[in-house]
């Protein structure tokens, strides 16, 4: 098992995992206190055979023999009805012998000639009382009944008593020490099954590794949420020297890599769903290749819910509809934004028929006039799954970049989307992950991005 799967379930279902040890506690504690107690005494019975003042050494050692093979033996005369009978008549017991046989034992260690006789009852003193009679009736049944000689005469058997039987000071059961730990160790266990199967049945994109995987590929970047881009402020802008710019920059750099190879200049920013950061991605992204001396257009090709155009602090009266309409020169709806001399095309009014305009000849002519004038074309466009927009740009331009929010775009999603941009031959530049982790196996990208750790508070970024 990866050990991102690891951390990521402790991280994510501690809480359920402690909280089931609790119970397991509580349940134990609730049966220990319901249990009623049970108290248990023993005796222990010295077997020995019948010796004469004229034995000799072997004949010790023989009777020592014999002695052993008989206690083994006795062992099963214990439980049973000639030695229980007996007991339940003098201790007035409401009970058969094959009930009381289950409060009784006895046992011995291999060549030994000790017999331990253990009772159980509710209290001290009723199994000390039951430790002592079986005790006695066996003795009695043993020495004076089976081993008595045919003929008469002395039982060549001897049982004294080593250990009388002693008032139990606490309960042998229920050991309250014990079903704690048991009930806390089942409720633990239980904690971590049920655990690992909510991560794995949990088929969303938790990290760069779940992204390389479906896409083939090291991912771009990978950026963690903070308080400013979780409310579609530029992060490079406000906060130029953070953790989070930082990322961008090593987005911008793995991005100017692929650019190079194959004179890239013109990409398209899109996500599988709504909500993963494709805006907020691709206005820091401008802004970042923007303050590395790159002239960048970013355009607002999203004409269902555009934003950017507004992220980046220009109006969107008009725009890329009128453009595409033919009602405006692409030079008058190109407007300066006030952040790092980025040049934006915001949406402009919302068409009606937003897809047809963005596979038109119009359009086409449009991205190549933009990618001659300027050094890198940002367009921003809405996400791929629900409309087709995304896909009649993704054939237009060098690269498509694909952002996927970490622990919300589920991997048949993500996976539906690359599926999408490959059918129709789009060129992939690769993926983003947004929403990052910042502790864990999750947090950390490998390949060609490196994500960086970031201190401010992780929550969720706008569109």
């Amino acid at each position: 098992m990866q050990s991102s799967v690891i951390g990521r379930m402790f991280r994510k279902f501690w809480v359920l995992m402690v909280a089931l040890a609790i119970v397991g506690l509580g349940a134990a504690a609730l049966v220990s206190a319901i249990m009623t107690p049970v108290y248990t005494s023993e005796t222990k019975l010295f077997v020995s055979v019948q010796t004469t003042a004229a034995a000799t050494p072997s004949d010790l050692v023989q009777g020592n023999n014999f002695a052993a093979q008989k206690t083994a033996a006795y062992l099963e005369i214990v439980p049973s009805e000639r030695v229980l009978g007996p007991v339940i008549d003098q201790l007035g017991l409401d009970e058969t012998t094959a009930e009381l046989a289950q409060r009784v034992s006895a046992t011995t260690e291999p060549q030994s000639v000790v017999i331990t006789i253990a009772a159980n009852a509710d209290t001290a003193t009723a199994a000390a009382d039951l430790a002592e009679a079986v005790s006695d009736t066996f003795s009695e049944v043993v020495t004076n009944e089976l081993e008595l000689p045919v003929g008469g005469g002395i039982s060549p058997v001897r049982i004294e008593v080593l250990e009388s039987a002693t008032l139990a000071e606490e309960p042998s059961s229920p050991n309250l020490l014990l079903n704690l730990a048991l009930g806390g160790f089942i409720g633990l266990v239980a904690g971590v099954v049920a655990a690992l199967v909510l991560v794995l049945l949990d088929k969303r994109v938790r990290g760069a590794r779940e992204a390389e995987q479906i896409s083939g590929r090291a991912v771009l970047g990978g950026l963690q949420a903070d308080r400013i881009s979780s409310r579609g402020q530029l992060v490079v802008y406000e906060n130029p020297v953070g953790a989070s710019a930082e990322a961008y920059r090593a987005l911008r750099t793995n991005l100017e890599f692929v650019a190079r190879h194959g004179n890239k200049k013109v990409f398209l920013v899109t996500s599988s769903r709504e909500g993963e950061g494709k805006t907020t991605t691709a206005a820091n992204l401008a802004l970042t290749m923007a303050r590395n001396g790159s002239r960048v257009v970013v355009v607002d090709a999203d004409l269902r819910s555009p934003g950017i155009a507004a992220r980046l602090g220009v109006p969107s009266a008009r725009g890329l509809s009128e453009v595409l309409a033919g009602a405006l020169d692409a030079g008058d709806a190109l407007l300066r934004s006030p952040h790092d001399q980025v040049t934006v095309l915001p949406a402009g009014e919302r068409p009606d028929n937003p897809a047809e305009l963005l596979g038109s000849e119009r359009m086409s002519t449009l991205i190549a006039a933009l990618a001659a004038a300027f050094d890198v074309v940002i367009i921003d466009s809405p996400a791929a799954l629900p409309v087709t927009d995304a896909a009649v740009l993704s054939g237009q331009v060098d690269g498509t970049i694909v952002v996927a929010a970490a622990g919300r775009v589920k991997q048949s999603e993500l996976a539906s989307t690359l599926e999408v941009l490959r059918n129709i031959q789009a060129p992939v530049a690769g993926v983003v992950v947004t929403m990052l982790p910042r502790r864990g196996p999750d947090s950390q990208v490998y390949g060609a991005a490196t994500a960086v750790r970031s201190d401010e508070t992780v929550a969720t970024p706008h569109g």
